[in-house]
């Protein structure tokens, strides 16, 4: 365990641990992870870099809308090292909690399915390889508790691969999306239908692969909440899971092409749905920044304060010499979110 204390930076961003190589904090929702499109100087990174002087370079990704423990190095050898150990992922375990609707049905269950989304500008599938989409994305999901007053839970979740919006994804899949997921639970239109279309395509990959629609009960469930003193144990749900987290090659290939569960009427919703993006940008863009041709909204958009998704905790194996730590067992671990308490 290396966060025994924590302080605040000017920007009021907590760290949890520094040395003269590493930074950890706990990420604000609502703040990308290093500089993109419209943020620059408003991105994690920059503000970090601001607030301690010194240069600092991201060891892996957090998604713009979640929140929790993220890592950064100061300088390049400690960044390529710590990019490494995060991509390898056998020494890595990071556990999320997540306030999700309605009751979460698994004590403790694993979920492989694939992943893709619908890009509402164009109307695409936005996957790298559309013929050969990965299938192997794989989630633990840990229930924690249940609120039948205000009928939601608050599930554990750990990454057994790490793909862009995969808990988001998987949640919504196995019907308990994260409440305030405006992208994955939306009540707008816009994206209301973008995941009508998804839950459509995934429904045609479910039938021809029962497999994906349904997750794998594990049997060790949590009895009472993780000990954050010591943190989540490297278990045997991993080892099951094995490298590619497939048990039964029949019930699921290493790729599918989503080519193949496409119809003629998924494909005209994709277009309307493209069309119905433009008809709203029309009424919202009054114009384009002459700095940086970014569009202007005629309208206040609402802010971006994150998600109910925490990355709760980061527990890592160093095999290996290293210029920022000793070899042995870390952990490090953000304090709880309210919503979750």
């Amino acid at each position: 365990m290396i966060n025994s204390s924590h302080r605040k930076t000017e920007s009021g961003i907590l760290v949890l641990y520094e040395s003269d190589t590493l930074v950890i904090i706990s990420k604000p929702g609502g703040i990308p992870t290093h500089p993109g499109g419209i943020y620059r100087y408003n991105s994690m990174s920059e503000i970090i870099a601001h607030d301690l002087a010194c240069s600092v370079w991201p060891c892996h990704r957090l998604d713009k809308s979640t929140l929790g423990v993220m890592v950064f190095a100061k300088n390049k050898t400690t960044s390529s090292e710590f990019m490494a150990l995060f991509q390898q992922k056998n020494d890595v375990e990071k556990w999320y909690v997540a306030r999700v609707r309605g009751k979460f049905p698994y004590e403790a269950c694993m979920y492989t399915c694939p992943l893709f989304t619908i890009n509402t500008t164009n109307g695409y599938i936005n996957v790298s390889n559309q013929l050969k989409t990965p299938t192997n994305s794989c989630t633990e999901f840990y229930q924690i508790s249940y609120s039948a007053v205000h009928d939601y839970s608050i599930v554990l979740c750990r990454p057994v691969t790490g793909r862009m919006h995969q808990i988001r994804i998987h949640l919504r899949n196995l019907g308990h999306p994260i409440e305030n997921d405006k992208l994955y639970n939306g009540k707008e239109s816009l994206n209301r239908i973008k995941n009508e279309i998804e839950l459509q395509v995934y429904s045609r990959i479910w039938d021809m692969f029962p497999a994906f629609a349904r997750p794998k009960v594990l049997a060790e469930a949590l009895s009472s909440e993780p000990n954050l003193d010591s943190g989540p144990t490297f278990g045997t749900a991993r080892e099951a899971a094995g490298p590619d987290a497939h048990s039964e090659k029949t019930q699921y290939p290493s790729t599918i092409s989503l080519a193949e569960f496409m119809t003629p009427q998924i494909e005209k919703s994709m277009n309307e749905l493209s069309a119905l993006r433009s008809k709203r940008d029309a009424k919202t863009i009054s114009g384009t920044c002459d700095e940086c041709n970014r569009p202007l909204y005629n309208t206040d958009l609402e802010p971006d304060l994150g998600i109910w998704l925490h990355a709760l905790a980061l527990k890592w194996r160093q095999t290996g010499p290293s210029a920022a730590l000793d070899p042995g067992l870390y952990f490090v671990a953000a304090p709880i979110p309210s919503w979750c308490v």
